[in-house]
């Protein structure tokens, strides 16, 4: 990968990008045909994201070629508005690339720092699946990581 592939990108991300945290809050559920009522509890989840969307496709696709992904087409809302492009990486598969471009960024250094730290927080193993809940000491962690990167990205250091 090219140093000022890297750079460029860096520029993009940091004009066009996104850095954020997505919530996912699941409904507790009563499920009323069980032979007995049972409430499904489960924690949110969070994933670290990065996403660039743009009119201009060749740029998308110039993006999804160096981190190896996908241009996408999003849906218009209207007739009238433009074609716009999406890429996007999650996980740990950003993790990688805030670490390929952090010393080419500029104005998303503070959602950056942040990431790393979202992304340190151990993974919890047990209770996956259905009903399944975290310790309130990592939920309220990830929570926190989440609040912050909100901050971040509307106007907040």
């Amino acid at each position: 990968m090219k140093q000022t592939d890297l750079a460029w990108a860096a520029g993009i991300i940091d004009g066009e990008g996104s850095i954020h945290i997505q919530k996912t809050n699941y409904v507790n559920k009563i499920y009323p045909n069980a032979k007995r009522k049972v409430r499904r509890e489960r924690s949110p989840s969070y994933t670290l994201r990065l996403t660039v969307r743009m009119t201009d496709k060749p740029t998308i696709e110039k993006i999804a070629k160096i981190f190896e992904g996908r241009c996408l087409e999003l849906k218009r809302r209207t007739v009238k508005n433009k074609k716009v492009y999406s890429w996007a990486a999650c996980g740990y598969r950003t993790l990688e690339i805030l670490n390929l471009i952090e010393p080419y960024s500029v104005t998303k250094k503070n959602q950056i720092k942040t990431a790393y730290k979202f992304m340190k927080i151990p993974r919890f193993q047990g209770g996956r699946g259905k009903g399944s809940t975290l310790p309130k000491s990592i939920t309220d962690k990830r929570e926190q990581y989440y609040q912050k990167m909100k901050t971040h990205n509307h106007g907040g250091n």
